[in-house]
């Protein structure tokens, strides 16, 4: 007895390496994504230059394996700037540019078990840390030099974060009030329009003759016999308003008033030697003691400030009444505490950021609106718990999440009342920063050490938070990571995409090799493959941008596949190049990626008898004259049978036209059609029946079907042993 059947199947879903599979899902969906339009299946993607206009194949000719990316974006897009790292250099693209600008070089190279470089912007200050070099501050807009000395390697608004050092003291002139030579000191030549010497009364501050030129009111003056008793300290200023460490004291400068009726309402003024400080400042603070000759509390207050860098000689001329605030202590700033960190992140107004490798439990965090300022007593120790080593920080709907290698974190509160860390997740760490993203209105996704997580749920409000495993569907792909490398794992979500994609070291190889990308279309996993991504990221477009793994493969030169990419619709991957002589080559290109589209093991609802399968029929829309193959297997045999080719074209209709050479307008291409295609199998009975579609022509697959027929033969489901 022969019954017939027809399994019907559409939509059709994602990957599904579980057993048994989703008879609507797939065994294998390579270099696909959803068409948004049909929900199919669609293999029209790859990869093509960044700056698709470039002459040749720059600005990107001289870059190598691209070690780290950010695309950083303000006001809307109307400034946004491409970061990248390669070769222990850090460069940026000029906007609206196709040009390079070094932005410093003799940089750490990541090992491939290092993470590389991470970008944390910061009002208008982008930071980036590795762990190994100082971190650093960038400020994008306006393009001018650095004030001060310029080191060789570093250029246009490049400033470490932080201070590094404590201000040397200042040094303030001796005051003589008698003397016999008439030629001031050299520095005091400077100020030569101040300072006029009397004939035979010069000396090195002597400024009681001089009292028609400088109004000077100092405390004591016009006091015969008056003892003056006065110390200086000194601060930094950057850009950003940070103030440094202060200095310590200055030794005392003392002095008594001249006697006699003719110095009666003469007064005097103090020259003090300031240090300058390192690039970045922008101005200096002093700060005085009021007369320690009749108060002793040893408080220094705010005395005057010179706004530049370049200035050696301040010159105090303000009593005791004209002080103003009290000077910061020395706990208040001091020099930065996390030369080595690795990671940082902007929460309620703080900088927060790791310890580096040798303080990986401890967190460090800024003063509110300034990231290079530390109070001593700024810093939370997390050694508490077996969470391990910090690996990540991410900042998320009113919280800080702080990841861990074996837990994840959660950190609340602010500077004013205090910081809290409760546990969200122990035994789920995460050791891939690089692959943090927020999905809107799905939570914060991340790569584990088995697959993808996500944090959902709100922080606010009562709402239930919980860490939930998204990957349970494809783990065998999962479980190919190279869990030594996870540090080089990197992944970015794409609002235009609406896809979430992750790219990690697979098989033994020593870079990104096997991407994963979540379709929010229908929550489905696909894989891609020859996508050869190093780091990636997203511009404000939701364009998908990418820094090559390797930078080389590309042909003679070995330079095609150098620098940046974007992922498009275009049916490319990459670039051929041919030598052309002198030196010269031409790029053409490369052929589209092979798309890969296969079927679960069918039984039919029927595993304990034969079928023999007659036809799949493919449901797909036309893309032009293009041609496609099936390929099936039987009882989970690996050879395939290979059915005839067949094109995509309607039914009992004249062929179309390619797609690329359609006339816009035309009735033709009005609305999409779909094709139904019919590719007979070769009798012979199995259990159970697998296809595949390989294939480097456009394709939109929406649905197929499988007509069959049981037969009365039962299956061997057991076999003895010997």
């Amino acid at each position: 007895m022969h019954t017939k059947g027809k399994l019907v199947l559409s939509p059709l879903k994602g990957m599904d390496e579980n057993y048994p599979q989703d008879p609507h899902g797939a065994d294998l969906i390579e270099n696909f994504t959803i068409n948004k339009r049909t929900k199919g299946w669609d293999n029209r993607i790859g990869w093509e230059k960044y700056l698709p206009s470039a002459t040749g194949f720059g600005p990107f000719n001289a870059t190598g394996r691209i070690d780290s990316l950010y695309i950083w974006s303000r006001h809307q897009g109307a400034q946004e700037w491409v970061i990248f790292e390669t070769g222990g250099s850090l460069y940026y693209l000029k906007p609206f540019q196709q040009q390079l600008q070094t932005l410093q070089t003799g940089r750490h190279i990541p090992a491939p078990n290092e993470s590389p470089t991470t970008y944390t912007p910061v009002g208008r200050w982008l930071l980036m840390l590795n762990g190994t070099d100082r971190p650093v501050k960038w400020k994008g807009w306006p393009l001018e030099l650095k004030t001060g000395a310029l080191s060789a390697n570093t250029s246009l608004n490049l400033f470490d974060l932080g201070w590094y050092i404590t201000p040397s003291a200042p040094e303030p002139w001796q005051v003589y009030t008698a003397g016999t030579s008439s030629t001031p000191p050299g520095k005091l030549a400077t100020f030569g329009s101040f300072y006029t010497p009397a004939t035979g009364i010069g000396s090195w501050f002597d400024l009681t003759k001089n009292t028609g030129a400088l109004a000077l009111n100092f405390a004591g003056s016009g006091e015969n016999n008056k003892t003056n008793k006065y110390r200086y300290k000194v601060s930094f200023v950057n850009i950003s308003g940070s103030e440094s460490p202060i200095s310590t004291s200055s030794d005392t400068v003392e002095w008594t008033n001249e006697n006699g009726t003719s110095f009666e309402f003469s007064t005097y003024g103090i020259m003090v030697d300031i240090p300058r400080g390192p690039e970045g400042t922008y101005a200096r603070r002093i700060y005085r003691t009021y007369n320690e000759e009749n108060n002793t509390t040893g408080l220094f207050y705010f005395v005057g400030q010179v706004d530049n860098n370049s200035d050696e000689i301040f010159l105090d001329t303000a009593s005791d009444a004209m002080l103003g605030a009290q000077a910061p202590g020395v706990s208040d700033s001091i020099p930065f505490p996390s030369p080595k960190a690795r990671f940082g992140a902007l929460f309620n107004r703080c900088l927060f950021i790791d310890g580096g490798a040798d303080q990986d439990t401890r967190l460090y965090y800024s003063d509110p609106g300034q990231p290079d300022t530390y109070n001593a007593l700024s810093f939370i120790d997390l050694s508490g718990n077996e969470g391990g080593g910090i690996t990540g920080l991410y900042a998320h709907y009113g919280v800080l999440l702080v990841l861990r290698e074996r837990s994840i974190d959660v950190l609340t509160g602010d500077y004013t009342n205090g910081f809290n860390v409760t546990t969200l997740s122990q035994g789920i760490g995460a050791r891939a920063p690089n692959t943090l993203a927020t999905i809107p209105d799905l939570g914060v996704v991340f790569l584990a050490e088995d697959g993808l997580y996500l944090v959902k749920g709100g922080f606010q409000g009562g709402a239930v938070v919980e860490v939930v495993k998204l990957s349970q569907r494809i783990q065998a792909t999962f479980d190919r990571l190279n869990k030594d490398l996870m540090g080089r794992a990197v992944g970015t979500y794409s609002q235009k995409w609406r896809e979430y994609h992750v790219y990690f070291p697979a098989d033994g190889e020593d870079r990104p090799t096997l991407g994963v990308v979540l379709h929010m279309e229908n929550m489905q996993f696909s894989v891609r493959k020859d996508f050869p991504v190093g780091c990636v990221t997203t511009n404000i477009d939701g364009e998908i941008v990418f820094g090559h793994h390797s930078g080389v493969g590309g042909g003679a030169s070995g330079s095609a596949n150098a620098g940046l990419f974007v992922v498009s619709n275009a049916r490319q991957c990459g670039y051929n190049v041919v030598a052309a002589g002198g030196g010269d080559y031409t790029y053409s290109d490369a052929p589209a990626c092979t798309a890969i589209w296969r079927s679960p093991y069918h039984n039919f609802g029927e595993p304990e008898r034969k079928k023999f399968v007659k036809y799949v029929y493919l449901y797909m829309f036309t893309s032009g004259n293009n041609t496609i193959s099936l390929s099936y297997f039987k009882d989970y045999k690996f050879t395939g049978l290979v059915t005839p080719t067949m094109k995509l074209q309607p039914a009992d209709q004249p062929d179309l036209d390619v797609y690329d050479a359609a006339v816009l307008g035309s009735a033709t291409w009005e609305r999409p059609m779909v094709a139904e295609l019919r590719f007979p199998i070769a009798d012979g009975a199995c259990s159970d029946f697998q296809f595949q579609i390989s294939t480097t022509n456009d394709v939109v697959l929406v649905g197929y079907s499988i007509e069959y027929q049981v037969t009365g033969t039962k299956t061997i489901t057991a076999k003895r042993s010997a």
